[in-house]
């Protein structure tokens, strides 16, 4: 992304829109501190893997029904400092 489309990404977030951060998304942008703090942490290590179980709050919810109550999912854990 360029420098302009990584502001406009901060500015469509400080505008009361939506975002998701999935996999490595703290490695992403690691030297904009602004993109950072939209995260809530930083990168701090990727020291393993590991098969985790992830618990679906609402099976209801459209956007989540077809994992049913949960899915699992072969993964490395990603370590965040600073995390709030």
């Amino acid at each position: 992304m360029s420098s302009a489309e990584k502001t406009a990404l901060l500015n469509f977030v400080d505008s009361c829109r939506g975002f998701l951060d999935v996999h490595a998304a703290t490695e992403t942008f690691s030297n904009r501190l602004d993109y950072l703090d939209l995260l809530g942490g930083y990168f701090n290590g990727h020291p393993w893997h590991q098969t985790k179980t992830i618990d679906v709050v609402d099976p209801g919810d459209r956007l989540v029904a077809f994992f049913g109550g949960w899915f699992g999912t072969d993964d490395g854990t990603y370590q965040i400092s600073d995390f709030n």
